[in-house]
């Protein structure tokens, strides 16, 4: 039997048939990415947009049901955690990356950066839109700066009074019902939201009530501005339900929290290394942080097989299957390693204290290994 195996952090896990013209992958999976922004169309309550810290922008038509990728033209490794659509046209989309902000007019299918913000690239860490008004927005940056632009990001005007000198904006939140109510979270500690009632022309501090809650994101009730959602990932709130984005992907309610779906398509899962073993069919292991994936059928459908005897919290490395035996399989975790026997169906803890880069096996001796550690090669020697 073959096993090959690879390192590599991409934002998604991508195939290409052995034979296929150079250049053209298709992603595979799995299911789900960082979610750290959505917005919605208001004209179109269907609409959905989701920005990733790695993986660009994905984009709904229906509800969060099923995603396509909507992030063509924006730059390589962008983090976009900042978005919001247009009143009047829901293909304009405002995107705040750490490289600036990017305006697309074709729904996600073309993106053009927006010079007139700031000279040099800046990260944009929220931005909001006129929930009835074309080319109105708000956008606010990691350096302290809260702007307006009134003529669709062709110049821009900073809103500054009434807000601590130094303040940095966590996020932006826009009343729909009443556009004079701009809410924001401030930062670091979260938790701390000033309001505005005047267009953010002045501000005022509010009691958060939040507790040891530490809120990253907030949203007013789409049916009434006495509701306001405080998250600590990421919330949309929208006339088609209640939207959050984590580190597993997009969750919709329609019935304001009780229960909760995910949709398919939103294929932003950063792998940091994958495992193939030659069987029939070949199965495929990939990694990710806290998270292990198997699938048998290419891609079609994952498994989650992660180990759970690994401390909480330890990220997941490299990942490899033993060529003699394929349902043995080995993960290595931050200080630890974990074996399976049986597919990942049940783990066990191996050598405590090694921190492992790479694993390789021997392609005909069954249980010898070797991983790549800090300044060695370290082997671990057959099974008796």
């Amino acid at each position: 039997m073959r096993l090959f195996t690879a390192a590599f952090f991409a934002a998604a896990l991508v195939a290409s048939p052995l034979h296929a013209a150079p250049g053209r992958w298709t992603r595979i999976g799995p299911e789900g990415g960082d979610v750290c922004a959505l917005a919605a169309a208001p004209s179109r309550p269907g609409l959905v947009y989701a920005g990733l810290r790695a993986g660009g922008v994905f984009r709904s038509g229906d509800r969060g049901k099923s995603w396509t990728f909507a992030g063509g033209g924006l730059r390589r490794f962008n983090s976009t955690c900042a978005l919001a659509v247009d009143a009047v046209a829901p293909g304009t989309v405002w995107a705040g990356t750490n490289q600036g902000l990017f305006k697309s007019t074709s729904s996600g299918a073309a993106w053009t950066a927006v010079p007139s913000l700031s000279e040099e690239p800046v990260t944009v860490i929220a931005v909001v839109a006129h929930p009835r008004q074309r080319g109105i927005a708000w956008v606010a940056l990691r350096t302290g700066g809260l702007f307006q632009t009134r003529d669709g990001g062709a110049s821009w005007k900073p809103l500054r009074n009434g807000l601590p000198t130094g303040l940095t904006v966590a996020q932006i939140a826009l009343d729909p019902h009443d556009t004079r109510e701009l809410l924001l979270l401030a930062a670091p500690a979260f938790g701390s939201v000033y309001k505005s009632s005047d267009g953010g022309a002045s501000w005022r501090r509010r009691a958060s009530g939040l507790g040891e809650a530490v809120a990253q994101s907030l949203a007013v009730d789409a049916g009434s501005s006495a509701t306001v959602y405080a998250a600590t990932n990421r919330v949309l709130a929208s006339p088609a339900g209640v939207f959050a984005g984590s580190a597993e992907g997009v969750a919709v309610s329609a019935d304001r929290g009780v229960s909760w779906q995910t949709g398919r398509g939103l294929l932003a899962v950063r792998v940091s290394d994958l495992a193939i073993s030659d069987q029939d069919p070949p199965r495929l292991y990939a990694s990710h942080f806290n998270h292990l994936w198997k699938t048998a059928s290419r891609g079609a459908s994952w498994l989650s097989i992660t180990p759970n005897v690994a401390p909480q919290g330890f990220s997941l490395g490299p990942v490899a299957v033993d060529p003699v035996n394929p349902e043995t399989i080995y993960a290595g975790f931050i200080g630890v390693f974990t074996r399976s026997t049986d597919g990942g169906a049940s783990w066990a803890l191996l050598a405590p204290g090694i921190v492992p880069g790479v694993l390789a096996f021997h392609p005909r001796v069954e249980g010898l290994a070797y991983a790549a550690l800090p300044g060695a090669i370290g082997r671990r020697p057959a099974e008796a």
